[in-house]
């Protein structure tokens, strides 16, 4: 019943949890001297999940399984964001980098929330039209 694209959404929530964690916790450590911004990504190895689900025609119950498998195995890479300049204190967090960061993640957490919702509910009406 669940798909690769449920599972991918599902995926990208918990994703976009911890990128969220990153950012606040940059942002909480702005005036911190020595703080080190971080940066997180898992976008392009998730697409590469997804474009490996999109690109499949063949309906074999194991090809989709190692679809799910590789959209499982995507994890948030965190890491030192290099392209952030350090001030005279020695942290390197700009707030309002951080801060477009944080309103571009919580739109796309919106985004997959709704996505979500719709599936159910299309799953729901599917349910609910052939008992008629």
């Amino acid at each position: 019943m669940f798909d690769a694209t449920l599972l991918a959404l599902q995926q990208s929530l918990d994703l976009r949890t911890k990128a969220h964690a990153i950012y606040s916790s940059n942002i909480a450590n702005a005036n911190v001297p020595g703080y080190k911004a971080r940066a997180v990504d898992f976008q392009d190895r998730l697409k590469q999940a997804i474009d490996m689900s999109a690109n499949q025609e063949d309906p074999n119950r194991l090809r989709q399984n190692l679809v799910k498998e590789a959209i499982k195995k995507v994890t948030a890479q965190v890491y030192e964001d290099p392209l952030a300049s350090v001030n005279g204190d020695g942290n390197s967090v700009d707030v309002d980098k951080q801060m477009t960061n944080l309103a571009k993640n919580t739109i796309a957490y919106e985004s997959a929330v709704k996505l979500i919702s719709r599936k159910f509910a299309l799953h729901k009406y599917v349910v609910s039209e052939g008992l008629r």
